[in-house]
């Protein structure tokens, strides 16, 4: 089926796409482009499942974005049509395969061919007095290549530290007008609650000619915001939530309102030949106004030489607008291939998903077998491997360990890396050390007080220790500087649970999964906290969506047990035994506790003590074990783990 730009009606609703609009009884919404192009795609397929890879060719053809750019698109279409993703009558979730439109669709006129996308407007930046705005300088460009894991095919030849120190000289001019908003500023601090001093640094464009230096432009975005990371009393957007935005056509004050913050910056990087120029503008979110522009032109021949005039004019800048050196960064050259791999595996990590982690930790791999030396690659791989390590089994320990060997050579590289000594930290939270965990956070802390990663481990800790109300704090903290992603969120609602807060914990995961609808053990968390208020049907319905196996098992035979359907109950915990007898003993052992079957449970418990079971150190938390929680054996449990009782 081909709809093109003809109106049509998707159930009670009337579609228009030329005008990106979707109208019923006198109600119109209007549609972002690219959602309409999702809508359009979903209606074409006449019902059938269309899955996210698909949504990303046809809709973002040409663009490097995440699948949350899908899911975000599809959680509008729902909100716009007043949909229940549990109980949809317009757009249905597939589990691990995709979207199907279920509402009957009806032409209502000849159709032509489908139109492209408009182009992005074009923003002219403020450049200094005399120079003359680039061309289209901020218009998104197609990447060299639609598959974002594909090898890039031209090597990026400007060298890493020239390019650092020019962004430090943004980084400096930035924080300068942070300090002095001026009056627009001020009206908003008097009426807004945006916090002031608070900017998002958005994905730069890359406008080269043979459009082969977008890996390049992300990475210049991510050294303003390693930079802007230094400055105290910044509340600065993580990378994550930032980079939601890369591709999409939405002006500043929107992103803005998204985010929460008071400047976006927006930038671009241009090569021709041996010339490159990268630009950058900073845009006032309440008005949409350019209040800061900087350029800067290269020649790649001659970076060497003009190094330490560079360095002397960015430390006499610093001087000047800060007084003191707080945009102090350690110089950095890396070899060009390994900045590749750093950048692709920056890619595959935010994905979400256990085969997409598995690339970023053979990417990572890559760039420290080029560049040994290269020391974000070592804390990212050791980051990247504690996750598999947490959400994937691990019996033998060898993620543990990997992890833990990039963790030290992190740190032997750099010795105030905080995201080194929050990773050691986690790791001693997984192996019940939790003296040793507290030394770590404690050095990273003093390093870097907000680092996202060393906030979380924070955040574990206090739930461990039974500190519900200080962990809910450290983890609002994280979600306050990275609100889109779902993992964060995941991590909040656990902080919740542990409070007893059922109706928050479930507003989070469900946050979470509005992000990353396929998040790993997001439906069972979900399904769990339903059935604990009651919602036996809700609960069941949310279970069979989960897409791990065993996490769809563990919670069918909880659920299934609850709604008195002991046989499924019985099938579904077989399977999990042939399963996970070996990986996830504390998943079985919650089961039984479940299902009252007490001398099982603490049978399977110890049996997860032995396994080092990384969900032990929430045996407090955990919904499922809270019929254990009167026994004498649970309290005994508690003292072996050096927990608090």
């Amino acid at each position: 089926m081909n709809l093109g730009d003809a109106p049509f009606r998707i159930g009670q609703w009337r579609v228009i796409p030329a005008l990106d609009e979707i109208c019923r009884d006198g109600t119109t919404v209007k549609l972002e482009p690219r959602t309409m192009r999702v809508l359009i795609c979903l209606a074409e397929h006449g019902g059938e499942v269309v899955s996210v890879n698909q949504l990303l060719d046809t809709v973002w053809q040409g663009l490097v974005v995440t699948q949350f750019s899908v899911y975000r698109a599809v959680a509008i279409l729902r909100g716009a049509f007043e949909d229940d993703a549990r109980d949809p009558t317009y757009i249905a979730s597939v589990p691990r395969r995709g979207y199907r439109l279920v509402a009957p669709i009806e032409a209502e006129a000849k159709r032509q061919d489908p139109q492209p996308l408009p182009d992005e407007p074009q923003v002219e930046a403020e450049l200094p007095e005399g120079r003359a705005p680039v061309e289209d300088e901020l218009q998104p460009v197609p990447s060299a290549t639609s598959d974002a894991g594909e090898v890039v095919k031209h090597r990026i030849t400007v060298r890493y530290g020239l390019i650092l120190i020019a962004l430090l000289v943004l980084a400096g001019g930035l924080w300068w007008f942070l300090l002095h908003p001026g009056r627009s500023g001020a009206a908003r601090s008097e009426s807004a609650a945006i916090p002031e001093k608070s900017i998002a640094v958005l994905p730069f464009a890359d406008l080269s000619e043979k459009k082969d230096q977008e890996y390049f432009a992300d990475g210049m975005a991510e050294e303003i915001l390693d930079a802007l990371a230094k400055v105290p009393n910044l509340r600065l957007i993580a990378r994550t939530s930032s980079f939601q935005f890369k591709g999409r056509n939405e002006d500043a004050r929107t992103i803005g309102a998204q985010l929460n913050v008071a400047y976006v910056l927006e930038g671009s990087v241009r090569r021709s030949g041996n010339e490159v120029r990268i630009t950058a503008q900073l845009i006032d979110t309440g008005n949409g106004s350019h209040r800061w522009s900087g350029s800067f032109d290269r020649e790649a021949g001659a970076v060497l030489a003009m190094q330490g005039e560079v360095a002397t004019g960015v430390a006499r800048a610093l001087q000047v607008t800060l007084g003191a050196d707080e945009l102090r960064s350690r110089p950095l050259t890396v070899q060009p291939e390994a900045y590749d791999n750093y950048l692709r595996g920056r890619h595959a990590e935010d994905q979400m998903n256990q085969a997409e982690w598995e690339r970023a930790v053979i990417e990572f791999q890559r760039a420290l077998e080029l560049d040994p030396s290269f020391t974000p690659a070592a804390e990212l791989l050791a980051r990247t491997d504690l996750l598999l390590a947490d959400y994937a089994p691990d019996p033998d320990g060898h993620r543990q360990e990997t992890a833990r060997q990039a963790a030290l050579a992190a740190l032997r590289l750099d010795p105030n890396s905080a995201t080194a000594h929050a990773v050691l930290g986690d790791m001693h939270l997984n192996s019940r050390e939790w003296a040793a965990s507290e030394r770590e956070l404690s050095f990273g802390r003093r390093l870097e007080p907000r680092n996202s990663v060393l906030l979380q481990v924070e955040g574990k800790l206090a739930m461990i220790r039974g500190q519900s109300d200080d962990a809910i704090q450290f983890l609002n903290s994280v979600l306050d500087t990275d609100p889109l992603r779902p993992t964060a969120h995941q991590l909040a609602e656990y902080g919740y649970l542990c409070a007893h807060r059922l109706k928050e914990a479930e507003a989070e995961i469900r946050k979470a999964l509005q992000i990353s609808p396929d998040l790993d053990t997001g439906h069972y968390d979900l399904a769990l906290i339903l059935l604990a208020q009651g919602q036996r049907e809700a609960a069941l319905k949310e279970i069979e969506r989960e897409v791990d196996d065993q996490n769809r098992d563990a919670g069918l035979a909880i659920v299934d047990f609850t709604m008195g359907r002991k046989s499924d109950s019985d099938a579904a915990l077989a399977r999990l035994l042939a399963s996970s007898a070996k990986s996830w003993a504390g998943g079985i052992s919650q089961v039984y506790a479940a299902r009252g079957e007490i001398d099982n449970a603490f049978s399977w418990l110890d049996r997860a003590y032995s396994q080092n079971d990384v969900d032990l150190p929430f045996v407090r938390c955990y919904l499922s074990w809270a019929p254990l929680r009167q026994d004498p054996r649970f309290r005994a449990f508690l003292k072996k783990m050096n927990l608090p009782e």
